[in-house]
Order: structure tokens, then sequence, then C-alpha cells
């Protein structure tokens, strides 16, 4: 097993799931891909991860129905929600979920490694309080 921290990518598209493979990967993450998001809810809750990346609009259930699934067992994983579609009201959804950041689609790596930065912070500092 590796030291690196372990990403979960759940998309539905497979293009952004290899473009944040290739973004973190070069930045020494372990990343994971699920192109279903019942299996991506599944490894979420059987395995270990730093945080997950997350789809809002999937077949089969949405990113909501997946974080309000994946709070009752695993309250603190930290998710950051990726969307091609904002809406305020995804967003608020989202936030009152416990989500730990939302930017929209399409994302530069550049945007998308800070986001993933920041959330990680956040969760290094809920574990020094």
């Amino acid at each position: 097993m590796s030291d690196e921290p372990r990403l979960l990518v759940v998309d539905d598209d497979p293009v952004i799931c290899f473009a944040c493979r290739r973004i973190f990967s070069d930045r020494g993450f372990e990343v994971e891909e699920s192109t279903d998001a019942r299996e991506g809810l599944k490894r979420a809750t059987e395995q270990e991860y730093a945080g997950i990346l997350l789809d809002i609009k999937m077949p089969g259930i949405d990113g909501i129905q997946f974080l309000e699934e994946l709070r009752k067992c695993k309250p603190a994983l930290p998710v950051l929600i990726m969307t091609g579609y904002p809406s305020l009201s995804t967003a608020t959804a989202a936030v009152e979920l416990g989500a730990s950041g939302y930017i929209t689609k399409p994302f530069t790596p550049a945007k998308v490694r800070q986001a993933v930065q920041d959330m990680l912070s956040r969760r290094e500092q809920k574990e020094c309080t």
C-alpha cells in the first residue's frame, strides 16, 4: 500500500476522471476513478480516502444523493463538488451536506489543484483542533 494521499474521482465523464488522475498523480496523489456513482459510493464507504472529487449530474444517483448517503457513514470526509451545471440550489444543498468546496467545469488544472489543496488544508485544521 502506498503512503501517497488517496483521492477518489467520481464523474460519469471518463475525460474528467482521466484529467484529474493526470493532474493529481503528478502531485504525488494516488488517484482512483469511478464513472458510476453507485460504485463510487461503495468505494467511498468501504475504503479510506483523503478526499473525493464528485460530479453533481450523473445517471443513477446524482451527486447530492451520493453526498447524503456518504454522510451517514463518513460525516467528515472532505468532498469537492464539480459541476458543469452550477446553480444556487445545488450549491446550497451541497454546503448543507458538508461539501468542502464547489467548482464549475470546465476548470483549469491550477483551479482544481487549489480547490483540493484548500479542501485538504481545512481537513488538517479540523483534525488539529
